[in-house]
Formats: structure tokens, C-alpha cells, sequence
């Protein structure tokens, strides 16, 4: 009946026998709405919720609303879905608000004629599937269209703004998916249109072929006509000054398909030259050329032109088997993604350029050739600038650059040449990133670091020289050079410090000497390096850093310097063609592991100067033949010569105070071992597995009483052969 006011939530929640509701039009209508159905207040999350719905039913297919009809409020008509007909009177006055989800997912309801509105709610006609037609009755006084209004109505086809509308929020109407899946190809603004403002991806992912900025517009949010790939005309007004949203992101990146953009007459910012590319009024900036425009043969850039835009000319070309660009002396900046995608085969920059942007030219598959004009004034190159160029074959950067961004050349796969700046300080990391084909790089003195993997995956590259200037490498500098066979360096060379896992996966590595100003490995600087033969460090280091030449199977050769007091765990684990070493006069420490399954080892001299011999030092050296233990050593390690099973001579000095865990467990072919009667403790299993083994021991010592404990053959005093 009229004389109901409010329909509150819930009230038709889960009817299941009824088709159609009809509300009474009061019979007194005198222009003062009544009726709220819902909850017209709520501002809350637009699923807090989602199961007290006013209407929720699976039969209902009709509902007429009468004239006194005030708000919807929050999901009045909520997954409904046998609703064809949801009919407003258009006589009546405008509708306080439509709430939050108000109509949500009423999924075969294919036209909704609304009357005039002076509010909307976010997220207030969102996820119909079927809605074609969404009309809202002239003389609407409604000022925003909130974010999410109506969000992925796949099916619309078409709306027309209220002249009303003042602000559109963001994604007001984007659609999920694909652009193609979504059917919205117009939206127009009615005559006399106040819109000021368009929100970020407000009209993102539909299938729009043509789109108006009516002209009191002055404020465009980021991406607002993203991933509509449909779209082929923009007409600007006259207050646009730039393609640029306002955050500095342009509006028609990635139109793939737009082919035209229209400037009014009285746009005293833009022009467009006869091939519809647009400038700057002034003829200083070049700011865009639509990439599916029609340009054959050769487009020269007025001579006025100082700066070309970022994104200006992004995929330029596309459309030609080949196109000619000739840039103008006096250019002074080529902006960020300016040509990226490009279809040139060639490009000559202008000497007067200064400043390259960031992945200017990236991308541009068929670009074999980029020259640099003589006297060049190029200063900087941005980031990835010619990442992606595949067929680049070669590029000498002008000496006069002195800064270039990270990845600058990344996936290049075929340059083979790069003669670097004499200004360049600095080398950032992935500057050669995977330049398969990259055979030669002429660095020039001056340049003072090498960033990490600068120079990954550069299979090709075999020799390296290193300025004089350089005094910082990184980590993974020369990460997956599988073709490096050396890298020079010179004689007064002004390196110190060696970062970890500076040579990684370099197979072809064969030898490598450390020069006399090393004077510390900051971790293992080789990984996966099988093909090293021999190590020369000359410089003072004093440690060898745990792992350092781990697994370095074909290691035969090791020249350490006499200040290396420390060998650290695993260093030379694994090195099974190592046959000897000889470790410096100041060794203190053996590290766990250090020399285990070295199987080639045979000979090893031991300074005096080592107190500590760690757990499993020399486990698995199954060449070792004999070892002289030096006389300030205190402890054996556990399972330090554990399987040294041609160990046939130990002496245990009277210095050693522990004999740890399995310390020669295995050593089948230890026939005499003399333990002298300061060892105080012999942990379990020390000599186990000894067969031959007998023990010469002091009587009452803690070696007899391990031996009688054990059932080990002993005798009372010292050995000699």
C-alpha cells in the first residue's frame, strides 16, 4: 500500500512463491517523496552485508515502483535472479540516493530506466551481466558518479552522463576481463556537461571506439581509457594542454588502435601536423603520434622540435614495411619510452641530444644499427634505453656520457660490440643482462665500479681487461659467462676487496690470479667454476673464506700468500686433483671440512704456528699418506681424518689435549700411532675401524685406558720406524 514508508532489510529476504510486487502510487502525489526501501544510510564495506538484503528471491521477475519513491538503500535488489522488470516512475522527483549494491548482480534484468537522481553510492549498479540499457531521466541533479558505480555491467552498451555530474570516481565503470568481452562502446556527456573530474581508470577495459573530453574537464586520473583496445579517436578539449593525466602517466598509453586525435580550434596548447601528429603549439615538443597512424616513407621532425615526449612515438612505424625518422639538430632530450616498439631499421641521434629517458628505445625489433652524430653532448642514458633491441648488432656510446641506468642493453641478443663512455663512472647492475652474442666490451679508464650482474649471461664473452680506474666489483658481476676464460688485470690495478660470487657458473675458467692489492675474499667468490686448474692469490689476505674453492674437481694447482693465518670450513672441499699444498708459516686454523674429499690429496705441510685442526678437516682424503701434526696444536677434531685410508704415519704432538669423535675412524692403513700421555681425553669411536692399529701409549695414560676399553692393540712407549 502507499501508505508504507519503509521497507526495511530483509523484509522479502528468500521469497520463494511470489513473481511480482507492485506499490501503490499515492493518490495524493504532491511532489514529496516517502518511500525508502532499505537502508539508505549505510556507508559501510559493500560486503559487510551481503545476506540481509531487502529483496533476495529466485521467483520474483516483476517490480513496479511508485511515484513517492525516495531512496534505495543498501542491496535492495540483491542477486535476484529471475527479475526481467524493475520499473521506476519517471514523473516523480529526483531519488535521494541509490545505495550500495542497490542493484547487484541481478543477472537477467537487461534495461533499467532510472528517474532523476541527486545521488549515487558506490558500487550502486554493479555486476548485472545482462544489462544492456542503463538510462537516467534528464534533469537529473546528480553531481558525482562514485567510484565502482558501475563496475563490470558487461553487457552495457551505451551511456549517456548527466550534464549534472561534476565528478566521475575511479573505475566508475570498469569492466573485469578482457576489453573485447565488454560491451560498453559509447559514452557520451550530455549538453552542457559541468564535469571537472575523471578518476582513475574510470572508463578502464571497455570496448569504447571513440572518446569526447567535454570541455570544462581539467583534472584526468591515471589510466583512465586503459586496455581499451578498441578505441581509434580522442577529441581533446581546449584546456588540454599534454597527453598527460594528472600524475604525469599519459592517457593513451597502450591504444594500440587509436589512429586519430581531434584538437579544437581554440586549443591554444596543441597542434597537429598534416599526418596527425601532435606538437606543442610552440613547435618545441613533439608529444605523440598515434600508433596505428598511416606514415610512409620519411617523417622528419620539424627542425623547432627540443624535446620529444615521453611515450611520443611508441610503436612509430608499425604499420610500414619501413619508415625513415629523421630527427632535427637542436633536439636536446629524447623522453622516457619515446620510440619504444619502434619499427625503424636505423636511427641517427643528433649531436645536440643531452639526455636519453628510460627505455627510449626499447624494444625495437628491428633495429640494427643506432649512430651517435659526431661531437656528441649526450650526458645521461636512462634506464633500459635499448633493452629488447634483439638485432642490434653493435653501438659505440659517446664518450661524453657519463651516467647510464640499470639493464641499459638487457636482451640485446645480438650486439656484439659495446665500446663504453671514457666519462662513464659507474657500470649498473644487468647493463649487459643475457647479451648472448656479446663477444667484445672496451671499458676505458675512468670507470670506477661494476655493478652485480652486469655482465650475466654473456656466454660469449672470453677475455675481460679491467681498467686501472676500477676499484669496486659486485656480487654476480660475471654470473653464467659460461665462454670467460680470463679477466686481466692490470699491473697496478687498484682493486682490494673480492666480492662473493663474482664468478659464477663460469666453466671455461681455467686459471686466475688474485693481484698483489687483494686483501680480502668477502665470501665464496667461485660457484660452479669446474674448469679452474689452478689458483694464484698474491696480495696479504689473511683468510680463506668457508667454501671458497668447495667442488673445484679439476683444482690442481694453489699458491696461497704467507699472511693467510685462517683456512676457513670446506674451503677446498671436494678439490679431488688436488695432490699437495702448503700452507703458509702463520696458519692458526683448519676449519670443519676444510680439505674433506680431497681423494687426490697425498701431501699436506702443516705449519707450526696451527693450533686448530676442525671436525672432518681431511675426512675422505683417501691419498693422504702421512701427516705431521705441528707442535702447538691442541685438539683433533672429531672425524678429522676419519676414511683416510692410506694413512699410514700420524704424529700426535705433546701439545694435543683432545682427540675427538671418529677422528680416525677408517684408517685402514694405520698400523702405529704414538698418543703421548698429555692427551687427556679420547672420545668414543676415535680409532675405530683401525684394523691395523696399534697404540703406543704411557702406562696409566688416558690413551692406555682407552685402548684397554676398546680392545685396541697397544704398547707401552714411543714408536719409531
Amino acid at each position: 500500500p502507499y501508505t508504507v514508508t519503509q521497507v526495511d532489510d530483509g523484509a522479502f529476504n528468500g521469497v520463494s512463491v511470489l513473481t511480482k510486487i507492485v506499490f501503490e502510487d499515492t493518490p495524493d502525489w504532491n511532489g514529496r517523496p516517502t518511500l525508502v526501501i532499505g537502508n539508505a544510510n549505510y556507508s559501510g564495506y559493500v560486503g559487510a552485508d551481503d545476506s540481509y538484503p531487502v529483496f533476495k528471491s529466485t521467483t520474483i521477475v516483476t517490480i513496479d515502483l511508485p511515484v513517492q519513491l525516495k531512496a534505495l538503500g543498501f542491496g535492495a535488489f540483491h542477486t535476484m535472479s529471475k527479475l526481467t522488470t524493475l520499473s521506476f516512475d519517471t514523473n516523480g522527483a529526483a531519488l535521494d540516493i541509490v545505495g550500495q549494491r542497490a542493484i547487484y548482480k541481478v543477472t537477467v534484468l537487461t534495461s533499467l530506466a532510472l528517474p532523476k537522481l541527486a545521488g549515487l553510492s558506490k558500487y550502486a549498479i554493479t555486476e548485472n551481466t545482462k544489462l544492456a540499457t542503463l538510462t537516467i531521466a534528464p534533469g537529473s541533479t546528480l553531481e558525482e558518479i562514485p567510484a565502482n558505480a558501475f563496475y563490470n555491467n558487461k553487457a552495457l552498451t551505451a551511456f549517456v552522463v548527466p550534464a549534472s555530474v561534476k565528478r566521475i570516481g575511479a573505475n566508475a565503470f570498469l569492466c573485469a576481463g578482457t576489453y573485447s568481452g565488454n560491451k560498453l562502446a559509447s559514452i557520451t556527456f550530455e549538453e552542457g556537461s559541468q564535469l571537472q573530474y575523471i578518476g582513475d581508470k574510470a572508463f578502464s577495459n571497455i570496448s569504447l571506439t571513440s572518446f569526447t573530453f567535454p570541455e570544462t574537464v581539467t583534472t584526468i586520473g591515471t589510466g583512465i581509457l586503459s586496455s581499451c583496445g578498441a578505441l581509434t579517436t580522442l577529441n581533446l578539449n581546449s584546456k588540454m594542454k599534454n597527453l598527460f593525466a594528472s600524475d604525469g602517466t599519459s592517457i593513451v598509453d597502450g591504444l594500440s588502435k587509436l589512429t586519430t586525435i581531434n584538437i579544437p580550434a581554440n586549443n591554444p596548447y596543441l597542434v597537429a601536423d598534416a599526418y596527425g601528429v601532435l606538437y606543442s603549439a610552440d613547435g618545441t615538443q613533439l608529444l605523440y603520434c598515434p600508433p596505428s597512424k598511416t606514415i610512409t616513407g620519411t617523417y622528419i621532425v620539424p627542425e623547432t622540435v627540443t624535446s620529444i615526449e615521453d611515450g611520443a612515438l611508441v610503436n612509430f612505424g608499425k604499420l610500414q614495411a619501413e619508415t625513415i625518422l629523421v630527427l632535427p639538430e637542436g633536439l636536446l632530450r629524447i623522453g622516457e619510452n619515446a620510440l619504444k616498439g619502434a619499427y625503424l631499421t636505423s636511427l641517427t641521434i643528433p649531436a645536440s641530444v643531452q639526455e636519453i629517458g628510460a627505455g627510449a628505445f626499447a624494444s625495437m625489433q628491428s633495429l640494427t644499427t643506432i649512430t651517435f652524430a659526431e661531437n656528441s653532448l649526450l650526458a645521461r642514458i636512462g634506464n633500459e634505453a635499448f633493452s629488447g633491441c634483439k638485432v642490434l648488432k653493435a653501438i659505440d656510446i659517446p664518450d661524453g656520457v657519463a651516467e647510464i641506468g640499470t639493464g641499459l642493453f638487457k636482451s640485446c641478443t645480438e650486439i656484439k660490440s659495446v665500446e663504453l663512455p671514457a666519462a662513464l663512472k659507474a657500470l649498473p647492475s644487468q647493463t649487459f643482462y643475457s647479451c648472448r652474442d656479446l663477444a667484445v666490451v672496451i671499458i676505458k679508464e675512468g670507470l670506477e665500479s661494476i655493478a652485480s650482474t652486469a655482465f650475466y649471461n654473456c656466454p660469449a664473452i672470453k677475455t675481460i681487461t679491467l681498467p686501472v680506474s676500477l676499484t669496486t666489483l659486485s656480487t654476480g658481476t660475471f654470473t653464467a659467462c659460461a665462454g670467460l676464460e680470463s679477466v686481466v688485470f692490470p699491473a697496478d690495478t687498484q682493486i682490494s676487496d673480492i666480492p662473493a660470487g663474482l664468478f659464477s657458473n663460469c666453466p671455461r675458467l681455467t686459471t686466475f690470479t688474485f693481484p698483489e692489492t687483494v686483501v680480502a675474499f668477502n665470501g665464496v667468490v667461485f660457484s660452479n667454476c669446474p674448469g679452474i686448474q689452478s689458483i694464484v692469490i698474491e696480495g696479504p689476505v689473511t683468510s680463506i673464506p668457508d667454501g671458497m674453492f668447495q667442488g673445484m674437481v679439476n683444482l690442481t694447482s694453489i699458491t696461497l700468500p704467507e699472511t693467510v693465518t685462517e683456512i676457513g670450513a670446506n674451503a677446498f672441499a671436494g678439490c679431488a686433483s688436488l695432490k699437495s699444498i702448503t700452507l703458509p708459516a702463520g696458519v692458526t686454523k683448519i676449519g670443519a671440512g676444510a680439505f674433506e674429499g680431497c681423494t687426490g690429496l697425498e701431501t699436506i705441510v702443516l705449519p707450526e704456528s696451527l693450533t686448530e685442526i676442525g671436525a672432518a678437516a681431511f675426512r675422505g682424503c683417501t691419498a693422504l699418506k702421512g701427516i705431521v701434526i705441528g707442535a702447538n696444536v691442541t685438539a683433533i677434531g672429531d672425524y678429522a681424518f676419519e676414511n683416510c685410508t692410506a694413512l699410514r704415519s700420524v704424529s700426535v704432538p705433546a701439545s694435543v689435549k683432545t682427540i675427538g669423535i671418529g677422528a680416525f675412524y677408517g684408517c685402514t692403513a694405520l698400523e702405529n700411532l704414538t698418543v703421548p700421555a698429555t692427551v687427556k681425553t679420547i672420545s668414543r669411536g676415535a680409532f675405530q675401524e683401525c684394523t691395523k692399529l696399534t697404540l703406543w701409549v704411557e702406562s696409566g695414560s688416558a690413551a692406555h685406558t682407552y685402548a684397554v676399553n676398546n680392545s685396541i692393540n697397544y704398547k707401552f712407549g714411543t714408536y719409531s720406524e
